[in-house]
């Protein structure tokens, strides 16, 4: 769903037969400490979007709309990408889901850190695969027999 249907839907599920219309949008906004224009409402619905909203305008229109964060995310996406993509979820990948569940409540600095320990980490892994590939070695079980070959001779 594009972002000019969400905030259509939104305005029809939350207005009503008389639909929100965007100064109320802008008035929830502002409600919740968060600025947004009523023409920026109507440019986002009217046309294409060139370019992403801010986070903070994206949190203010998925608080004027009662929507996630992310409803309003994946909106901008399928607005920004077209009709002839696919969106990939990325989001709901486990292992992005596993660093985000980390990550969460960290400072920047302490993410910065965890994400140079994990470049090294990457970096070894890396490393190890490359000496597995020289050597032949593509499964764990192979480095025993190369071992023992190795040392037979």
């Amino acid at each position: 769903m594009k972002l000019g249907e969400l905030i259509d839907k939104r305005a029809v599920e939350l207005g009503g037969r008389r639909r929100l219309t965007y100064r109320e949008m802008s008035a929830r906004a502002k409600a919740g400490g968060y600025t947004l224009n009523e023409t920026t409402i109507n440019a986002w619905v009217k046309h294409p979007l060139p370019n992403p909203p801010t986070k903070r305008s994206m949190l203010a229109l998925a608080y004027a709309l009662e929507v996630d964060f992310a409803d309003v995310m994946r909106a901008v996406a399928d607005s920004m990408i077209g009709d002839d993509s696919e969106l990939v979820e990325v989001a709901d990948e486990p292992h992005v889901r596993a660093w985000v569940t980390i990550a969460e409540g960290r400072t920047a600095a302490e993410r910065a850190q965890m994400i140079g320990v994990m470049r090294s980490v990457a970096a070894a892994l890396d490393a190890s695969r490359a000496r597995e590939t020289d050597t032949g070695i593509t499964h764990i079980g192979d480095a025993g027999r190369s071992r023992r070959s190795r040392e037979s001779r």
